[in-house]
């Protein structure tokens, strides 16, 4: 397995795939490419993989190195063996991750990188800096209810219980658990998380928690927390780079993740298997959902582009709006009759009336309207399950509420119960202002210069 991952996996991944053959899991190693197999389990004399090593092979692999007798030893001995796969041996070393002490952040910096709502739409969760704020979202003035210092990191995740009882949220290789009267820790996971967790979903019923956390432009692993138990029962690599998001579908059967390495992947969590892979998003994919049914799911990402996707077949069935700006966060709540949307260059639209259409067609899958402008980059959305609210978290420390008529009905401030209401003229930000460079690549990770300062034992 160390040969296949040294020599093969640069080439051979889901990203490059050169020659249409992806060698990072024995399913996808079985498939081969379009030539067909590559290898054919028990008989490497007759394996295209085991010719394509030899010195005078023609396509040759490595294309610029040859292997060692001992390493083509290896591999055909691996063959005949019947391709056994250690999936722990290809698993990223969590030991060697460089330990990082975190600094505390400073005073100014507050971005609000994740929101979450009550399942009862009573109360807002807002991650603003290292502290999470509570309004009530219940009351027209959405007072603030609780303000606690919650990481050292910036918050990157919260997620409330389906029962409302517990609020979760993520930092920097720290999940806590709160609970959600007290907010007092009620439960807290460092061990077994190797970087930052940026992504944290309750299943419908509550009785698993997923992360995402991992090592940017390394990889992205999935976890699953048992709630009864309180104790990581899965833990497997699911993408070569960091998850932006995950969400559950709603019968919490499957599973369905968004990654920096373009990929949309969709998971059976009985046998943590990949069900589908959506493949069409030139860049960094920064959110993703489920509809309804989990028939489909919608993604956007830093190539500024909305899809929706058949998982059954795979396509695009849809394409949502034209835009100028990178699409940072997605939302398809309730009955799925409407996608909300953020960009970086801070509006917020929604999409009604989806209209499914062909490859060939380039007409607009559905109906846009614009709900509001952050003036800012927004990182996170929230909407109530009817989507008649809508709640945009920013770099700016402030949380915009609009109706779905583009009504505004708040701006959250930091450290303050006042909220400033619609008769308040929006404040324009110059271009220039905006700090949009923390999101040039991806929505979250890209942020880490400017949070943390890390120092390395000296050894």
């Amino acid at each position: 397995m160390e040969v296949l991952k040294t020599e093969c996996f640069g080439c051979h991944n889901e990203e490059k795939k050169k020659g249409g053959l992806i060698l990072t899991s024995r399913e996808l190693l079985l498939q081969g490419n379009k030539d067909g197999p590559v290898v054919t389990s028990g008989k490497p004399d007759e394996s295209r993989l085991i010719e394509a090593l030899s010195a005078d092979a023609d396509p040759h692999m490595p294309p610029k190195k040859q292997l060692t007798a001992t390493q083509i030893k290896i591999m055909r001995n691996w063959i005949r063996g019947g391709l056994v796969w250690n999936a722990k041996a290809l698993a990223d070393d969590e030991a060697t991750v460089v330990p990082v002490k975190l600094a505390a952040l400073p005073p100014s910096y507050q971005p609000v990188m994740a929101l979450a709502l009550s399942p009862d739409g009573k109360r807002l969760a807002v991650g603003r800096g290292g502290s999470i704020v509570v309004h009530d979202a219940s009351q027209t003035n959405f007072p603030v209810v609780a303000q606690f210092e919650a990481h050292r990191d910036a918050v990157q995740a919260l997620a409330w219980s389906p029962d409302g009882h517990s609020l979760a949220s993520g930092a920097f290789q720290r999940l806590v658990l709160w609970d959600a009267e007290s907010f007092k820790p009620e439960r807290e996971w460092t061990n077994g998380v190797t970087g930052r967790i940026t992504a944290i979903k309750f299943s419908p019923n509550g009785s698993e928690l997923a992360l995402a956390d991992g090592v940017a432009g390394q990889s992205g692993s999935l976890r699953l927390i048992d709630t009864a138990e309180n104790k990581i029962t899965a833990s497997w690599r699911a993408h070569s780079d960091t998850i932006f998001d995950l969400d559950f579908s709603p019968d919490g059967t499957q599973l369905v993740t968004a990654s920096g390495d373009k990929l949309i992947k969709v998971w059976e969590l009985a046998s943590k298997k990949e069900l589908a892979r959506l493949e069409g998003h030139t860049a960094q994919v920064l959110g993703v959902a489920f509809n309804t049914n989990a028939t489909q799911v919608v993604s956007g990402g830093v190539d500024k582009e909305i899809k929706v996707w058949d998982i059954k077949t795979r396509e695009k069935i849809i394409s949502l709006g034209s835009h100028s700006a990178r699409v940072t966060a997605l939302a398809w709540p309730g009955d799925g009759n409407v996608i909300v949307a953020a960009t970086d260059g801070g509006d917020v639209s929604s999409y009604s009336n989806l209209k499914a259409h062909t490859g060939e067609q380039s007409s607009s899958g559905g109906d846009e309207k614009k709900i509001g402008d952050a003036n800012e980059t927004v990182l996170s959305l929230a909407t109530t399950p009817d989507a008649r609210i809508i709640f945009a978290g920013s770099h700016d420390d402030v949380v915009h509420v609009w109706n779905s008529e583009r009504k505004l009905l708040a701006k959250l401030l930091p450290a303050t119960n006042e909220v400033p209401l619609i008769a308040t003229t929006p404040v324009t930000v110059s271009p220039g202002n905006r700090h949009k460079e923390a999101l040039i690549s991806v929505r979250k990770e890209l942020l880490t210069n400017e949070r943390i300062r890390a120092s390395a034992p000296t050894l």
